[in-house]
């Protein structure tokens, strides 16, 4: 298991990643646990990891969203509607 010290190294690391950086390391995280090649110990830790970044990659997600829906302007103001992508329409 990691010590504290390594934890909020690895935190503050998660902190200053980009969105994109985020989903790659979650990406490589869900990679590691199929392979089923770590300990119980290991895999706990590093689902772990996963969540919190999954997480906060959600919450960057819902962050851009409320932006989006701020910056619709329709006549001067400020029309709040939902974000529709593309894939929401097909």
């Amino acid at each position: 298991m990691k010590s504290n010290k390594e934890e909020k190294n690895i935190d503050a690391e998660e902190v200053e990643m980009t969105f994109e950086e985020a989903m790659e390391k979650l990406e490589l995280l869900v990679e590691q646990l199929e392979c089923g090649r770590m300990s119980l110990d290991e895999s706990l830790d590093t689902f772990e990891q996963g969540m919190k970044l999954a997480s906060r990659c959600r919450k960057r997600l819902d962050n851009a969203e409320r932006r989006i829906e701020q910056l619709i302007n329709e006549g001067g103001k400020i029309k709040s509607e939902p974000f529709n992508s593309k894939e929401d329409k097909e």
